[in-house]
This record gives C-alpha cells, sequence and structure tokens, in this order.
C-alpha cells in the first residue's frame, strides 16, 4: 500500500483496500472482481495513487556552499577574500591545468528519487539580466545533482 502514495484523507480506503487484497488473496479471481463491484470507493478511477506524481519535479534545495563552521568546502571551488566573502578567481593563464577555476553548484531535488533523466535542467551564471555561463544537463540517479563550470566556460 505505501507504494501507492495514496494521499492521507485516502487512508481509510487504503485500509479497506488492504483488507479486501487480503481476503482476495483465499479467494479465485472471479470471486474477488464480484465482490470488488459493489466497493465502488476502491475502483482505480475512485483512488488517487501519488505514484504518478512521483517524477515531477517539486522544489530544488541548493546546497550551500558553506559547511556547518563557515568554511567554504573545497568542492564549491570558491575561496574567500579579504573581506571572507565567496570569490571565484579566474586565472590569466588557461593553460595552467592546476590553477585553473572551476564553480560548481548542488542541489538536492523534491521528491529525492527521481528516474534518471526526468527533469532536464539549465544552469545559468548570471549578472543583473546577463547570462554570463549555462550548461544544460539532465537528472542522475544521485543523491544530489551537480553542474561544474570551467574558466573555458
Amino acid at each position: 500500500m505505501a507504494a501507492l502514495r495514496l494521499p492521507e484523507s485516502q487512508t481509510d480506503e487504503a485500509r479497506e483496500l488492504t483488507g479486501f487484497l487480503n481476503d482476495a488473496e483465499r479467494s479465485s479471481r472471479l470471486d474477488a472482481l464480484q465482490r470488488l463491484e459493489s466497493k465502488e470507493n476502491l475502483w482505480i478511477n475512485r483512488l488517487r495513487p501519488g505514484i504518478f506524481d512521483s517524477q515531477s519535479l517539486r522544489g530544488i534545495e541548493w546546497m550551500p556552499w558553506r559547511g556547518k563552521t563557515g568554511k567554504l568546502l573545497a568542492w564549491s571551488g570558491l575561496t574567500d577574500n579579504s573581506d571572507q566573502r565567496a570569490e571565484l578567481r579566474l586565472t590569466s593563464n588557461g593553460d595552467d591545468s592546476d590553477n585553473r577555476a572551476r564553480l560548481e553548484v548542488r542541489w538536492k531535488t523534491d521528491p529525492a528519487q527521481l528516474a534518471k533523466g526526468a527533469v532536464d535542467y539549465l544552469v545559468q551564471i548570471k549578472s543583473g539580466n546577463d547570462v554570463l555561463a549555462e550548461k544544460p544537463g539532465s537528472h542522475q540517479q544521485k543523491n544530489f545533482q551537480q553542474c561544474v563550470f570551467t574558466q573555458d566556460d
């Protein structure tokens, strides 16, 4: 029953359906269907299972670049400037692969378990109304989603 994800407003129907299914296991399919005929509240067009809604994105929670101690997390690609503000430092030498700028954003989705490819994302870096960089991507089956921008972007 949990897999159907019936709304809370249908808890009585969920309980009744559980009982019906337990009884139906001991009956022939024809007998079970005949008993179901009088239980209109258990008909499929009367139940509102949430399993069909589970592949729709309801929300995004951005993961902060700072940890619990207030320090910038290494994966972010950011450094603190003298005012303790996060800063992305671009290098003038684009050939120096060890010091190339890198900015990563991460987010969690609601619901957490979406199928691979269920959502397409377009992540943008903006300054005012100007789009400085953007990257498309599809949902991956991970604990979090991510997008990495490099100096080339």
